[in-house]
C-alpha cells in the first residue's frame, strides 16, 4: 500500500521494473526460509533458550497495560541491539550489507535483506523474547506495526521539516532512518533503531539532518561489498564476496 502510493505520487505510475521484480523474490525466498524456521526451528529453540529465561513479562505480576508497555520497549531494543550486532561483527555485517547496497533507496527496499541474514535475525531475535518471555500476542502486534513502520522508515515521500522535528522525539521518521543508508558509513554506522529512536540518543549513535541537507546524501555501499549487478545470482552471492 505505501510502495503503491509512493510510486503514484513520484512517478505518477505504478511501475514494476528488473530492480523491483529481484527484491521482490529475494523477499519470497525470505518468507520461505522464515517458514521454514518456524515449522522445524521454533519450538526446539523456544525449549532450548527458556532455559536462560531472565524474567516473564507474560507473568510479571504488574497490571496488564504496563506489561505491555514493558514488552513493547524490550523487543525495541532488542532490534536496536540486533541491528548494531550486524554492523558491528564482520561475519554478520557480511549478511546483513545487501540491504545497504541498494542506491535506490523506497518502500521496497524494505524487503531486500539476504535469507542468510533472515536466518541470524530469527535465531537471535527468538532468544531476546524467549528469554525475557514476550506475551505472544505482544509479539504478533508489534510484527503487524513493524511491517507498516518498517516502509515507513524505507519510502521517498519527504514528511514536512516542521512534522519531522516534532515526530523524530517519538518514532523513527524516513529523514532518520535515510541518513543510516548513507554511503558515508559515518553516518551508516548511526540511527539503528527500529520504532523508537531514544536507543540512539542514549548510545549517541543518533545523527539529524534537515531535509535539504538529506538531498546531497549519496546511498549505498563500498563497490567491493556490493552486488556488481541487480542480478539475483550476485545479490545471492554476496556475502561470500
Amino acid at each position: 500500500m505505501l510502495l503503491t502510493l509512493e510510486r503514484m505520487r513520484l512517478h505518477n505510475i505504478l511501475f514494476i521494473d528488473k530492480r523491483d521484480s529481484i527484491l521482490l523474490i529475494i523477499n519470497l525466498l525470505a518468507i520461505g526460509i522464515s517458514l521454514l524456521i518456524s515449522f522445524y526451528c521454533l519450538k526446539p529453540l523456544v525449549n532450548f533458550y527458556s532455559l536462560f529465561e531472565i524474567i516473564s513479562l507474560s507473568n510479571i505480576g504488574i497490571p496488564r497495560a504496563l506489561s505491555i508497555a514493558l514488552s513493547i520497549v524490550v523487543m525495541d531494543l532488542s532490534y536496536y541491539g540486533l541491528h548494531r550486532m550486524h554492523h558491528k561483527i564482520p561475519y554478520l555485517w557480511r549478511l546483513h550489507r545487501l540491504h545497504h547496497s541498494d542506491r535506490k533507496v523506497d518502500a521496497l527496499t524494505t524487503v531486500l535483506h539476504h535469507p542468510l541474514e533472515i536466518i541470524s535475525n530469527s535465531l537471535l531475535i527468538i532468544m531476546f523474547y524467549v528469554v525475557f518471555d514476550i506475551p505472544v500476542v505482544v509479539i504478533t502486534w508489534f510484527a503487524y506495526v513493524m511491517a507498516f513502520h518498517t516502509a515507513f522508515t524505507h519510502t521517498r515521500l519527504v514528511i514536512p521539516e516542521r512534522m519531522n522535528s516534532f515526530l523524530r522525539w517519538f518514532i523513527i521518521t524516513p529523514n532518520m532512518h535515510h541518513i543510516h543508508h548513507s554511503q558515508d558509513m559515518k553516518e551508516g554506522n548511526s540511527n539503528f533503531g527500529n520504532v523508537f529512536p531514544w536507543w540512539d540518543m542514549l548510545s549517541k549513535t543518533y545523527i539529524y539532518k534537515t531535509n535539504k541537507e538529506l538531498v546531497s546524501v549519496n546511498f549505498g555501499i563500498d563497490d567491493k561489498e556490493s552486488p556488481k549487478t541487480n542480478t539475483l545470482k550476485n545479490l545471492l552471492i554476496n556475502p561470500f564476496i
